[in-house]
């Protein structure tokens, strides 16, 4: 789910699930400011990260970066989960929110994103990669910051019932601050 910054036509935050396998990489970009120059940044973020399917996200991003040079830049994490191996591999750069919540837990674990700036050789760093566990009623949610962190899904009785799709909608809906694009994705890992 995303929405545009209030006047503005283009939405400059952008997300993709791709699947490799029984794997599921996910992709969250938030392209520098709003409008026209940011969507093209997270777009090309996208592009990049969809011809390059299976690749683990620390690679990934090292992609996407060195694809985005000339362009705005972007804030991007990107994920890979495998179900499979009973695990989820996370990267970021910039400030994209990622949190990860086990079956049946309201609180979350921050995953931590690298400071700098995809695409920006000023601002480029190599990203951490954090492996964690991934099991059935396990749930990822992803944010740009066009969406405020003081959200909690104990605020919210009964959310983790809904699929990931409203789950999504619901964080958008209600931690969205309005002057910003905003972007949220969420993955689950089946019932509980």
């Amino acid at each position: 789910m995303r929405s545009a910054a209030p006047g503005e036509s283009v939405c400059g935050d952008a997300w993709v699930a791709l699947g490799s396998g029984d794997a599921l990489t996910v992709v969250v970009c938030d392209g520098l400011g709003h409008g026209v120059l940011a969507a093209a940044a997270s777009k090309r973020a996208v592009e990049i990260a969809d011809t390059h399917q299976g690749v683990d996200p620390g690679s990934l991003l090292g992609l996407v970066s060195d694809g985005l040079t000339g362009t705005r830049g972007a804030a991007v994490a990107a994920a890979r989960v495998d179900p499979d191996r009973g695990e989820v591999r996370f990267a970021g750069i910039g400030n994209i929110t990622a949190s990860l919540y086990a079956p049946g837990e309201l609180s979350a674990r921050a995953l931590i994103s690298t400071p700098g700036i995809c695409g920006v050789a000023a601002g480029r760093s190599r990203p951490q990669v954090s492996t964690h566990p991934w099991t059935a009623g396990t749930a990822l949610v992803m944010h740009s910051d066009g969406v405020h962190s003081r959200w909690s899904l104990r605020d919210w009785p009964g959310s983790r019932d809904h699929d990931p799709t409203t789950l999504a909608a619901w964080v958008l809906w209600q931690a969205n601050r309005r002057r910003d694009d905003a972007c949220a994705l969420v993955v689950t890992g089946g019932p509980r």
